[in-house]
């Protein structure tokens, strides 16, 4: 699953929370750009 299907399961799946409720997530942040290779040269 990348980014932003998880973004979009999320938000599609989450009922918004009462005002009182703590939501914690941990994933790791999405890579915007390629990491250069030997053959990008």
């Amino acid at each position: 699953m990348d980014g932003n299907s998880f973004e979009n399961w999320f938000k599609n799946t989450l009922p918004k929370p009462d005002d009182n409720s703590l939501i914690v997530l941990h994933y790791h942040s999405r890579r915007l750009e390629r990491v250069p290779t030997n053959a990008s040269g």
